[in-house]
């Protein structure tokens, strides 16, 4: 009996070794990797045309309505965001007389209006008075941003007219015509 006892045991302990064993834990770890390329991105604006209709008032000259900070038009641009730091810039040109006549513009008279074009939405205001020749303006986001709510507002106030040469002409008359310029708005990662 006593040696079907240690046979007993003997086995017992044979088979709760391998049982043990299988009981301990284990793992392994597997690392999981990717990458995001930095990006901006900027819809289309709710708008791609602003009328301004008559610019002038009864004496020829840019009317106090649309001289005025008052916003003469505006459209929003719903999505715009950046991923990293970016810079946003503004580039506006001259509204300019599509189709000018063949004589020079006469002393008194403008071919070419500036205005100002504010963008509400990003980090902080931004604006351009455009004139002929200026370069864009920039607003720098020292981080990620999008714009929230509507998004991004432009406005556009505060028409003058320009001299030939793209300078300001105080009380020039505006010669009769349709007038256009531009107005781009972009984003870009630092």
């Amino acid at each position: 009996m006593k040696r079907s006892l240690i046979l007993t045991l003997a086995a017992t302990v044979a088979l709760a070794a391998p049982l043990a064993a299988q009981a301990q834990n284990a793992s392994a770890t597997v690392t999981v990797n990717g990458e995001v390329t930095k990006a901006c991105v900027i819809g289309q604006p709710a708008s791609v045309s602003l009328a301004l209709g008559d610019l002038t008032g009864p004496d020829g000259r840019i009317s106090a309505e649309k001289a005025s900070a008052t916003p003469s038009q505006s459209t929003t641009i719903a999505t715009a965001w950046c991923n990293a730091p970016s810079t946003m810039s503004i580039d506006g040109s001259p509204l300019s007389l599509t189709a000018p006549p063949a004589y020079a513009s006469p002393a008194g008279f403008s071919r070419l209006i500036s205005y100002k074009a504010e963008v509400i939405g990003w980090t902080g205001a931004l604006f351009d008075e455009p004139l002929v020749g200026d370069s864009a303006k920039t607003l720098a986001a020292p981080s990620a941003y999008a714009a929230t709510g509507d998004g991004l507002k432009l406005d556009i106030s505060s028409l003058k007219t320009l001299n030939t040469a793209g300078s300001a002409a105080a009380a020039a008359i505006v010669e009769a015509g349709s007038y256009s310029g531009t107005v781009v708005i972009s984003v870009a990662t630092q």
